[in-house]
């Protein structure tokens, strides 16, 4: 019989409601970079920015379905990986995110496109489905930053003000910025690379 793992510490509780942070506003401004991103795309340049961009909130959106959304291993046998952390850390272990239409799919397609060379169709991609995405995304955000007790004041009061402040962000008709994301430390190259 396999043994259970523990959950993050306190302080890794602490340190990583700012990457959520850093997720949650990286996905807020990718969905208002496309909507803003109306070209034809006729060049390959601009072609590659737009497909680059969608790939970018495709990573945003698994990152952040996975953290509400823990895979089956966690949530039935309490099986993770050392460094995972997910929004039931934060909120007890019996709190699950509520589901919405198509969840599943919309993370396993993502995975699988993102993951392997699949013929797998991103309903995410197009601009309407992306925009329910990120609501369903919002809502589901939303009432984990209710029911958080172990997330500290000041990630919650940044994660409802980023959450509120890029309402209007992301719509077609927003004359709104992106908003901007805290630095995250990037890694140094290896010195052999």
């Amino acid at each position: 019989m396999a043994a259970r793992t523990t959950g993050p510490t306190p302080g890794q509780l602490r340190e990583r409601g700012e990457r959520l942070l850093y997720e949650v506003l990286m996905l807020s401004n990718t969905a208002a970079l496309l909507d803003s991103d109306t070209g034809a795309h006729e060049d390959w340049r601009e072609l590659t920015r737009y497909m680059a961009l969608v790939e970018a909130f495709l990573v945003h959106t698994h990152s952040l379905l996975r953290f509400l959304y823990p895979p089956r291993r966690v949530l039935d046998r309490n099986k993770r990986k050392p460094a995972e952390v997910f929004a039931l850390d934060y909120c007890g272990t019996s709190w699950r995110a509520r589901p919405w239409a198509r969840v599943s799919k919309v993370r396993a397609t993502i995975r699988q496109d993102m993951q392997h060379l699949s013929i797998a169709k991103l309903p995410v991609a197009r601009s309407e489905e992306y925009a329910r995405v990120l609501a369903a995304l919002k809502t589901s955000l939303s009432s984990f930053i209710d029911d958080a007790q172990l997330l500290s004041s000041r990630s919650r009061s940044r994660l409802r003000a980023a959450l509120e402040e890029s309402a209007g962000v992301g719509s077609m008709d927003s004359a709104e910025p992106p908003i901007p994301v805290p630095a995250i430390p990037v890694p140094q190259r290896a010195a052999s690379v």
